[in-house]
């Protein structure tokens, strides 16, 4: 079977470093001036059109939901729809991730999170930018945690979307616990020497205003949506607060140094700081893992690594 990949994202970078041996015969891309992506052909998705059916297979490499979406749409328009010639890189990352998981942290991931973080992601009219296995492994950690004390953290939410997935997800526990959302609302502050130099202040923005996004978690009183740069927005916490999850997905240096430092004494034991492109294609956001690794030094612990979801967690002892 001819394997074909769509999308020269930093998701298709992680599978050829670190994945399983894959022959690509091309890459298909329609946004980018590439010929060759790390030694893989590029070519427009004109080139589908010449392809045999029952021949080949395409897998999608890409991050957010609005590009899945387009992508899908774009396939559709050639006859070839996801769950017969098209699979997403979650699906060919799944059995994996779900084995590093349960040798890195001990869990057993339930399939039907998985199921619950895909299904989402396909039909989310919020985008979401998290990876579907970085989605899924946010809802084990929250199943995990379902019965133990302490409140949950998402700094950095574009517009919400992860964090409308975990208050809707079946491993959300319908009770008093704070489920805080942390953002500008009007993208990165300045950026660091650590941070890529292809980004500016004001990048990411959210195409909604601050009052859009909080009305969407009406129906969740539990979420609080704080407006606001780390560290200076994290003053919304009560001094005597406690974490069990910090789910950290700002892409900057400085900013995960500040989330790490201010929730690290607040975490319960065996509370657990997700974090997001902790893996980096390079001259992409390797700020995170540089700040990541610092504080872990420091800290004296060490992170676990999933290569197929971009991220590491940072377990306290």
């Amino acid at each position: 079977m001819k394997q074909i990949a769509w999308g020269t994202s930093k998701l298709l970078w992680l599978q050829l470093t670190f994945g399983a041996p894959v022959k690509w015969e091309y890459v298909v891309d329609d946004f980018t001036d590439q010929k060759c992506f790390f030694g893989i052909p590029v070519r427009r998705s004109e080139a589908l059109k010449s392809e045999v059916p029952g021949t080949f297979e395409i897998t999608v490499f890409a991050v957010s939901s609005s590009s899945i979406a387009g992508i899908l749409r774009r396939l559709a328009e050639f006859g070839f729809i996801y769950g017969a010639q098209v699979r997403l890189y979650s699906d060919l990352f799944s059995r994996e991730f779900s084995a590093a998981v349960g040798h890195q942290l001990g869990w057993r991931p339930d399939p039907s999170l998985f199921r619950f973080a895909t299904a989402f992601t396909l039909n989310a009219r919020t985008p979401l930018h998290t990876t579907i296995c970085g989605t899924w492994l946010v809802l084990e950690a929250m199943k995990h945690f379902q019965n133990s004390p302490g409140d949950i953290a998402e700094v950095g939410a574009y517009e919400g979307g992860n964090a409308l997935c975990v208050l809707q997800s079946p491993a959300w526990r319908d009770d008093q616990r704070r489920y805080y959302v942390f953002d500008s609302f009007e993208g990165f502050p300045d950026l660091s020497a650590h941070d890529p130099r292809t980004f500016t202040a004001g990048d990411y923005a959210t195409q909604k205003t601050f009052q859009e996004v909080k009305s969407q978690f009406a129906p969740f009183p539990e979420a609080h949506i704080v407006k606001g740069y780390v560290p200076q927005t994290f003053s919304a916490v009560p001094p005597d607060d406690k974490f069990a999850v910090v789910f950290y997905d700002c892409d900057l240096y400085q900013p995960a140094l500040d989330t790490y430092e201010f929730f690290w004494d607040r975490l319960l034991e065996g509370g657990l700081i997700l974090v997001h492109d902790y893996f980096a294609q390079p001259g992409g956001f390797e700020g995170v893992r540089k700040a990541t690794d610092e504080f872990c030094v420091r800290k004296g612990v060490a992170p676990a690594t999933f290569w197929q979801n971009t991220m590491a967690v940072i377990r306290k002892p």
